[in-house]
């Protein structure tokens, strides 16, 4: 499968194509955006919006793409934000 995903100024938007489950010939498009409101943000706050979609965009790819968690693997995926 072939996700898209593209850069916006306030976020980002993934784009793919599912079969459907009637008919898989028949694809059926679909988006997902991780965007904010930046209108009326100050810079932190941007940063803060910005930081917690991009945490969010990288959880949806691995749920859909990446490398399935298991408890019993040595080594799993972790996407977190760091706070200080």
């Amino acid at each position: 499968m072939k996700y898209e995903i593209e850069s916006i100024n306030n976020g980002w938007i993934v784009r793919w194509e599912d079969e459907a489950v009637d008919n898989p010939e028949v694809k059926i498009p679909r988006q997902q955006g991780f965007t904010f409101e930046d209108e009326m943000l100050d810079d932190e706050a941007y940063r803060k919006a910005e930081v917690e979609n991009f945490v969010a965009l990288l959880q949806f790819i691995n749920e859909f793409i990446g490398v399935p968690y298991s408890k019993h693997k040595k080594d799993n995926i972790n996407i977190e934000k760091e706070t200080n």
